[in-house]
């Protein structure tokens, strides 16, 4: 498990540079398009490739540090079983259409 933790702290760093070159595409492109009036084929590709990586990287990441935001006020509520079943619910709704 140990080996899991260690990738998933990892993909955390992988993001924070992801973000960057997100930005990067993005603003590229833009300044592309309307300042120079030659917009390019791949900006918006690249960009949507690089928003996918972040966001299943970034999933690996807050799954590790349990950052998930949720609505505590109700989630505290319930018994701990029940928290369980809740938190695998939700983790099954979000990620499993990843995986198809």
């Amino acid at each position: 498990m140990d080996y899991i933790d260690t990738i998933s702290e990892r993909s955390g760093k992988i993001v924070r540079w992801l973000i960057i070159a997100l930005v990067a595409v993005v603003a590229g492109d833009v300044i592309a398009r309307y300042v120079f009036n030659r917009p390019s084929i791949w900006g918006y590709d690249t960009a949507l490739y690089i928003y996918s990586y972040f966001f299943l990287l970034g999933g690996a990441y807050v799954q590790r540090q349990r950052a998930q935001i949720r609505v505590d006020v109700l989630f505290n509520r319930f018994p701990p079983r029940a928290r369980v079943a809740i938190e695998i619910f939700f983790f099954l709704a979000f990620y499993f259409p990843v995986c198809i």
